[in-house]
Parts: C-alpha cells; sequence; structure tokens
C-alpha cells in the first residue's frame, strides 16, 4: 500500500513500448530525429497553437530554464510561498542568479491583491529594489488545488509574463474538465511534465510565446540539458498524449475513494481537487500505518499526503480501509 508518490509507478504500458519502437534504425542525434519534429506538431495540434519545445530530463531545470528566459538578472519571479521552486527545487533558480518572491494566498494559490502590492511597492523604491520580472504558478499546487481559468485571466492583468509549472498539469485538465488551449490562454511558457503520469524520464518547455524562446537552446546546452539521443524521449511523449488525461482522471477519481475513506477517522488538512489528499493524523495513528506496511509522506507538523497514481487500483484503497477500521 503505497501512497508516498506519483513517481512510484513504472512506465505506462503503451508509452514503454513506444520506445522500444523507437529503438530501431538510425537517428539524428540533439532534437533534430524524425520524433522531436512529431512531438512539435503534436503539441501544437494538442494545445491548437505555433509553439516551440524544448525537452529537458528533470521539471526542476525545466522550471529554472524557462523562468530564466522570462527574466533579466535584476528582476524578480512571483510565486506563492510554497510553490515548488522555493520549497523543494534546492533554490535552483536563485543559483541562476534571479530572486524569487514569495506571495501568500489560501489554498496555496497566490492572492492578486498581496501580489499587485509586492508589485507596487518594489515599484516604489525602485532601483533599490528588484524590478517585477515574471510571474510562475504551480499547477495544480503543492496540496493539489488548482487555479481555475478566470483566476489566471485576473492575474494577467499585472502585466506580467506567466510561467506554469506543470508537474501535474493533466491532473488539473482532468479536474477542470478544459482543453489544453483553455488553460493556456494567459500562459507564455509551460514545464509540461509526465513522469508523475506515466513517463520514464523527461519534461517538456513548451513556449506559447515564443519571443522568449529566443536563444533558449544555448540556455538548454550550457545547463547541461541538450540530450543526445532524444528519439526516445520525444516518442515516450508522443505516446504520452494518447493517454495523458486517461491517466489523470483516474488517479484522480481514486484520490477522492481515498479522501472519503481517510475522511471517515481523520480531518482533512486540504480541499481534495487532485491526486493529492492531506490530512491531520497523530503520530500515533501514522505509525501505525506505516508497521502495517502503508507509505505515505508526512508533510508538516500533524499533516500527511497521500498521492495516487494511473495504477493506484480498488485493491490497495479497500485493503487501507480494512486496516483503519480493523
Amino acid at each position: 500500500m503505497n501512497f508516498k508518490s506519483d513517481n512510484i509507478a513504472p512506465i505506462h504500458p503503451h508509452i514503454l513500448k513506444a520506445i522500444s519502437d523507437a529503438n530501431t534504425g538510425l537517428q539524428n542525434s540533439y532534437g533534430d530525429d524524425e520524433y522531436s519534429n512529431a512531438l512539435k506538431e503534436k503539441i501544437s495540434q494538442i494545445f491548437e497553437k505555433d509553439v516551440e519545445i524544448f525537452l529537458v530530463s528533470t521539471g526542476s531545470i525545466s522550471n529554472c530554464l524557462a523562468l530564466s528566459s522570462l527574466c533579466l538578472p535584476y528582476q524578480t519571479i512571483y510565486c506563492h510561498k510554497n510553490a515548488h521552486i522555493n520549497t523543494h527545487e534546492a533554490g535552483c533558480i536563485e543559483s541562476m542568479g534571479y530572486k524569487l518572491t514569495p506571495v501568500d494566498g489560501s489554498d496555496n494559490k497566490i492572492d492578486l491583491c498581496t501580489l499587485k502590492l509586492a508589485k507596487e511597492t518594489q515599484l516604489l523604491y525602485a532601483p533599490h529594489m528588484v524590478k517585477p520580472g515574471a510571474i510562475s504558478l504551480t499547477q495544480p499546487t503543492e496540496i493539489g488545488t488548482v487555479y481555475t481559468l478566470d483566476e489566471i485571466k485576473k492575474l494577467k492583468q499585472l502585466e506580467l509574463p506567466i510561467h506554469m509549472d506543470g508537474a501535474r498539469f493533466s491532473n488539473a485538465l482532468a479536474y477542470l474538465g478544459v482543453s489544453p488551449k483553455e488553460m493556456i490562454q494567459h500562459i507564455d511558457v509551460l514545464s509540461l511534465g509526465g513522469t508523475k503520469n506515466g513517463c520514464m524520464i523527461g519534461e517538456l518547455v513548451v513556449f506559447f510565446n515564443k519571443d522568449y524562446a529566443k536563444d533558449f537552446s544555448y540556455r538548454v546546452k550550457r545547463a547541461g540539458q541538450l540530450l543526445s539521443k532524444t528519439r526516445y524521449v520525444a516518442a515516450q511523449m508522443i505516446a504520452y498524449f494518447d493517454v495523458w488525461i486517461e491517466n489523470a482522471q483516474h488517479a484522480n477519481k481514486q484520490a477522492k475513494k481515498l479522501f472519503d475513506i481517510l475522511s471517515q477517522n481523520f480531518k482533512p488538512a486540504y480541499p481534495i481537487e487532485t491526486n493529492q489528499v492531506f490530512f491531520h493524523m497523530d503520530i500515533k495513528n501514522a505509525q501505525k500505518l506505516q508497521e502495517a506496511g502503508v507509505k505515505f509522506y508526512h508533510w508538516e507538523k500533524d499533516i500527511y499526503r497521500f498521492v495516487t497514481h494511473f495504477m493506484t487500483t480498488d485493491e490497495k484503497i479497500n485493503q487501507l480501509q480494512r486496516l483503519i477500521n480493523s
């Protein structure tokens, strides 16, 4: 009964087959292969927009490189105080010379008024404070909540480029029931993840505003992210988009079942919207479950996180329920 992360799941069979099928013949390297070219066309079709795409190895470097394309060194990036780039990337973006300005807001979503005040304050004391540069939204957030289309639209009123950290982008799409085109209407660049939803390795940086993609290939190379045999990463991504929404819908549905079961005995810490559920639990109950073989993550204080994925079965959830009720 492993509910620790969605990274624990294996590669989706459809995606694994696509990698194997790509393992024939010769292909150009460094993104000049037929799979990479086909992937760009597919992404453009999915988002109904002409895009530039770049394949990198991890979500962290995807976020950092994407954000570096939006800002100058004396500018700042606004994010929620609990955003992944601020709490779980070991200062990666700061190591590139950029300052983060954390902003508060309920449900781990940036509050528009608080962000507006932060921006106005920094402009008021110019040039002594950093200049407003960009906004980064985690979609869904670190606690699984989702920015609505209207919330994203309102943030665009601040006239700053917007980056979206989409490690679980598919889960947000599945929850909102909107099209990819609708989701990115006000987004300039997206870090699009797949490893949490069935892929083996690799993330996409997708530019919807292609002006920011100028010379991005140099940023990728300088960061050591210019992958050689890109055909394999591109092939899995092509296959991924055959199953990404189905996978995410399953993970979200199983999370709701898990939420309902845990709610019978424990107090929810946050709303349930995607595939992460959080509960208040005293250490005695947490240890009892862990000693019985249940794996989950200690989030903070008395809050624990449980995560579902595309292979989470009813059997495992029912097994947990029987254990809790025993």
